[in-house]
């Protein structure tokens, strides 16, 4: 396995359980830190369902976080460089 931002080296971080039965491997990239998992397996179950009745605060938290995001980057880095979201949920964010 190849990491999927830079395709350098990995090693083994740790393991976890995901949607509570799937033991999954984490992996980090020796060269540019890059934090995944072995082949996710299980994204179909993951999003099988959309997003929960009981989460009505979806819609508002992507809007506030991504502003939250925006102003972070304009503050702290070159605001038209480029940047990664990987891994942006349903892509709301």
């Amino acid at each position: 396995m190849s990491c999927k931002i830079c395709t350098k080296s990995l090693h083994e971080l740790f393991e976890a359980q995901l949607l509570g039965k799937y033991q999954s491997k984490y992996y980090q990239c020796a060269n540019c830190g890059f934090i995944q998992t072995e082949d996710p397996y299980w994204l179909e179950e993951a999003y099988a369902s959309a997003i929960t009745n009981l989460d009505l605060g979806y819609a508002t938290r992507n809007i506030k976080f991504a502003e939250v995001t925006s102003q972070l980057i304009r503050r702290s880095f070159e605001a038209n460089g480029r940047f990664l979201d990987y891994g942006g949920g349903y892509g709301l964010f």
